[in-house]
């Protein structure tokens, strides 16, 4: 008779927030900000909008669903990231802005391009600028979206993104499709650059062109 071998055991880190892999506070303050142990409903509301999304969370999230629901798995997350993830105005942006996944493995979560979670873990949406990803920059201070524009700023950005191939942008900012509720900030310099018509072309080209040199050393 053979032996199977013995069973992975399935861990979440309880350290990092499940929507976008940042680290969680651990102080007093954190109650504020932080959800640590979620209702059921809450978590089955999450679950819902896994479905919906089918996008990295999802991958990552769903294997474990029973042990979830069961409270056998604990997660934990950001108040704000629970709330944009499972907003419905957001959950149909997602489904058509959001680039199609695949995963090699349960612990490997990967965009088509290979762009991979932990690479945007330390990026905060309210302290850094959503485009290039920075606190700093001596010539501009950050803005913040204007009151009714979240999602029609995210629709043109992530749009941008799609025609540039920028797959770590939209992973970066999956859980901030409405990005006014997100309270994210940007530099309005790197905005305007980011979805010129003009420099969307030329990075469209250079893409265009590396495919060419890619089919010609394949000859």
């Amino acid at each position: 008779m053979d032996l199977q071998p013995p069973t992975k055991k399935k861990k979440i880190d309880c350290n990092l927030c499940i929507f976008c892999s940042r680290k969680l506070d651990t102080t007093k303050k954190s109650c504020k900000t932080v959800v640590n142990n979620p209702t059921h409903d809450g978590l089955v509301a999450i679950f819902n909008a896994c479905d919906t999304r089918r996008d990295a969370v999802y991958e990552s999230l769903w294997p474990l669903r029973d042990e979830v629901l069961n409270f056998e798995l604990k997660i934990r997350f950001h108040k704000t990231c629970r709330a944009s993830y499972t907003s419905v105005t957001n959950q149909k942006f997602s489904q058509s802005n959001l680039t199609p996944i695949t995963s090699s493995s349960p612990d490997s979560v990967i965009i088509e391009t290979g762009a991979k979670r932990d690479e945007t873990s330390s990026f905060d949406v309210r302290r850094d600028c959503f485009v290039c990803a920075k606190t700093s920059n001596k010539r501009e201070k950050l803005s913040q979206i204007s009151t009714g524009t979240g999602l029609s700023t995210w629709q043109k950005v992530s749009e941008a993104a799609k025609r540039r191939k920028d797959d770590t942008f939209l992973l970066r900012m999956q859980p901030y499709s409405d990005l006014f509720a997100a309270d994210a900030k940007y530099h309005r310099s790197c905005y305007s650059h980011y979805i010129s018509e003009r420099n969307i072309a030329a990075a469209e080209g250079k893409i265009q062109n590396s495919l060419m040199i890619s089919l010609l050393m394949l000859w």
